[in-house]
């Protein structure tokens, strides 16, 4: 195990936390956000862990353990984005501890983040029981909201309460800054030892292609001809036998997206059904009008997304509303697809294979219907 001063690296970066509060974060020490990995590699005093496969682009860096104010096995871990931007930088140390004395520990850190960075907020339920697992395996476990004594911060805590193996004790709170943060953990296992910690910077580091997918669903062509495929199961009890399942599809009328509405006319066989509803982001959320006859078992209330998906280096995008809605008896999943042509080509044979493979690992499905509809819209040959 070698030696290394993160201890100047760390002081550097919390003496200007305040300042750094009020701005913005932009990495930990050395390392910044948007740094590639070879721009990471030539920290000075830093090595790294060889990688697994040297010919693949590279999708996170470990480093090898040192010493830090926080222990003896400390360890730097980056994480980059598909085009190789650091996204992720995190810290993490284990040594041997009481759950007590691991707690202490973690609190002593989120103090010195607190005075630094300001208040950190508890993350999950603030007062909860619970036992998952199966009947063989289930647990008690406890879930609190803790107020970190002399500062601001909570911090969320999970313990399963002791056991044959001891207590297990969980920890975690976060400070965010816009759509970066700070993330402090704390993991103790067994009861005795085994006392993990973790400090972690994040940046949300949206990729080129999620740019643009971003972008396409900014700009949600008009004019386009939606259609519809839907998948029920309805739950029938032990006495009538398992679940039954069925498939159906056809055409969406006057779908609208646009200025956070939503809004859809879906032709079944029964009758035509009306959807309205709210889109935020790529989340819809969609109602039946109490106006409708509602089929038995089909719901009413409905929440999914808006995606769109395409083949590299081909002219059609596929634009794909996924809903599912849940009933006493049932539930149901529905997909809604158009397809847009940017302009037009032969199609690759080599896209309309991995289109057909898509279709077959998803037969059976709703989106099975959308694969077929794109592999159609492609102007890929029917087998």
């Amino acid at each position: 195990m070698r030696g290394f001063n993160i201890l100047a690296v760390t002081a550097c970066l919390l003496t200007s936390g305040a300042a750094m509060a009020q701005g913005k974060l932009d990495g930990w020490g050395p390392f910044k956000f948007s740094m590639t990995p070879q721009e990471a590699r030539a920290v000075p005093g830093m090595s790294w862990k060889p990688a697994a496969d040297k010919s693949a682009p590279v999708t996170a860096m470990e480093s090898l353990p040192m010493t830090s104010k926080y222990g003896a096995d400390t360890h730097v871990a980056l994480a980059f984005n598909a085009d190789q931007k650091l996204h992720e930088i995190r810290l993490f140390f284990t040594d041997a501890q009481s759950p007590a004395d691991c707690e202490k520990a973690f609190e002593k850190t989120v103090a010195s983040f607190d005075a630094k960075y300001g208040a950190f907020a508890a993350l999950g339920t603030a007062e909860a029981w619970s036992v998952p697992g199966d009947s063989g395996q289930s647990l008690l476990e406890r879930t609190t909201s803790q107020k970190l004594p002399g500062s601001r911060s909570q911090y969320w805590r999970r313990s399963i309460l002791p056991n044959i193996s001891g207590l297990n004790l969980e920890t975690e709170t976060k400070r965010a800054f816009g759509s970066r943060a700070i993330e402090l953990a704390m993991l103790q296992k067994n009861g005795k030892d085994g006392c993990y910690r973790s400090i972690s910077f994040t940046a949300d580091m949206p990729t080129k292609a999620q740019l643009e997918t971003e972008f396409k669903l900014g700009h949600i062509p008009a004019g386009m001809d939606w259609h519809w495929s839907e998948l029920d199961r309805s739950a029938r009890g032990f006495s009538a036998g398992p679940a039954q399942t069925g498939l159906s599809s056809g055409v969406a009328e006057n779908v609208k997206l646009g200025g956070g509405k939503f809004a859809a006319d879906i032709k079944r066989p029964a009758g035509t059904l009306h959807l309205l509803g709210t889109v935020v982001g790529n989340k819809i959320t969609a109602h039946v009008p109490s106006s409708d006859t509602v089929p038995d078992g089909f719901p009413t209330n409905f929440a999914g997304e808006i995606s769109t998906f395409t083949t590299d280096g081909e002219p059609v995008d596929t634009y794909e509303i996924s809903l599912s809605g849940t009933t006493r008896s049932g539930s149901t999943v529905m997909a809604m697809a158009a397809y847009h042509r940017d302009s037009s080509h032969a199609p690759a044979p080599e896209a309309c294979r991995k289109i057909l493979e898509s279709t077959y690992d998803a037969r059976g499905t709703v989106r099975e219907m959308t694969y077929r509809g794109f592999y159609q819209a492609l102007g890929c040959q029917l087998p």
